[in-house]
């Protein structure tokens, strides 16, 4: 059941790690568990681990995401 969850069929009820999460949004880790503590994931804690429902990652893979850094604007001058 919970390899269908990391192929990315929403499974109800299916419980992922951070590690089955970032496979299926195709993330690093990091950047899970950094939209985790930003509120933009829901995920319980448990001890050092965190668990995330499978429903709640496919919801937030649908989701328009902005990523990266800001682009900085950059002047252009001509010198004719």
């Amino acid at each position: 059941m919970r390899e269908a969850a990391v192929r990315g069929e929403t499974m109800p009820g299916t419980i992922l790690t951070v590690s089955e999460a970032a496979r299926v949004l195709e993330m690093d880790p990091s950047a899970v568990r950094r939209a985790i503590l930003q509120g933009r994931l829901p995920a319980t804690k448990f001890g050092r681990d965190w668990s995330i429902h499978a429903t709640d990652v496919a919801a937030y893979k649908q989701r328009p995401h902005r990523g990266g850094r800001p682009r900085r604007a950059i002047a252009v001058v001509r010198d004719d």
